[in-house]
């Protein structure tokens, strides 16, 4: 039992340093977009890398564990599927890659109200990062719970501004160009948020709604 708990401990430090290199990936991606600066993608892919490591070594450290209740089969699970949901929220901040590659190669320009949308959803969205990471390695409830919160606001913010978004853009305000790349960072974002919610409502058998 003692093992086990050993066990627990370092897979929950592992869990919240896969958050802390998912922030550090999430900002310097959010830089590259606002610094017009492609070459930040390629920091940005070396904590990536990192929390798909972490994860394979999480799962890895899973196989000689012996489950003798359906409880314990049940916290295996939601362990990985912690792990696993981590890895594709930085997968869904790669996803970003592409449309940062192309407002920089063609110099496209945004609204100051997109510009301030981008903004407000990134800040806000290091904080769930932030306070999940710090949920993990503390298992407080709080922190828990705003996270949770705080995504799925965010998430509500983000669909709103895709829709007020169209609606610029067919007033003439926003350029047609730039528009797909807008929508696709949106989009991202939002896949962002979903994943790291997901990671904790497994990893503390949450229900989904």
């Amino acid at each position: 039992m003692e093992e086990d708990d050993k066990l627990l401990r370092e897979i929950s430090q592992k869990l919240s340093l896969m958050c802390t290199k998912l922030e550090r990936t999430f900002d310097t991606t959010m830089d590259a977009f606002v610094q017009h600066n492609v070459k930040k993608l390629e920091e940005a892919e070396v904590p990536a890398n990192e929390i798909h490591k972490l994860g394979e070594e999480i799962i890895a450290s899973l196989s000689d564990v012996s489950v003798k209740t359906k409880e314990e089969k049940e916290q295996l699970k939601g362990v990985v599927s912690a792990a696993t949901h981590l890895q594709r929220a930085v997968d869904a901040v790669r996803g970003m890659f592409p449309p940062v590659k192309i407002k920089v190669n063609e110099d496209l320009l945004f609204s100051d109200k997109a510009i301030g949308e981008l903004k407000y959803l990134s800040e806000n969205t290091r904080e769930v990062i932030k306070n999940a990471g710090d949920a993990f390695l503390t298992k407080n409830q709080f922190l828990l719970g705003h996270a949770l919160e705080k995504g799925s606001h965010l998430n509500e913010i983000a669909d709103s501004y895709a829709l007020e978004h169209e609606e610029r853009l067919i007033a003439g305000v926003c350029m047609p160009k730039a528009s797909p790349v807008f929508l696709n960072m949106l989009e991202c974002i939002v896949r962002l948020n979903w994943y790291t919610m997901m990671a904790l409502k497994k990893f503390f058998f949450l229900r989904e709604e």
